[in-house]
């Protein structure tokens, strides 16, 4: 379930990066880390006007942001 997943790297992230969308004056804040399996996730999270948190985005570690999941895990090159 994407929840549970997406919880796991939010209480545990190993790097978190400000992302702006286009067409979007927001910005996204995006955690990448492991959920309980191991497996690496990239969850997108949007501050509210609230104060809360809005998860918009999970989904599998893309390529893109895999130098900074690597850093944040100790992996240097």
């Amino acid at each position: 379930m994407a929840t549970g997943r997406a919880r796991a790297v939010l209480a545990d992230p190993v790097a978190l990066l400000p992302v702006r969308r286009a067409g979007d004056s927001r910005t996204m804040w995006l955690y990448l880390g492991d959920d309980d399996t191991g497996r690496a996730l990239e969850v997108g999270v949007l501050d509210t006007e609230e104060g809360d948190q809005l998860v918009i985005h999970v989904m599998d570690l893309r390529d893109k942001f895999r130098p900074y999941y690597d850093i944040g895990k100790g992996d240097l090159p």
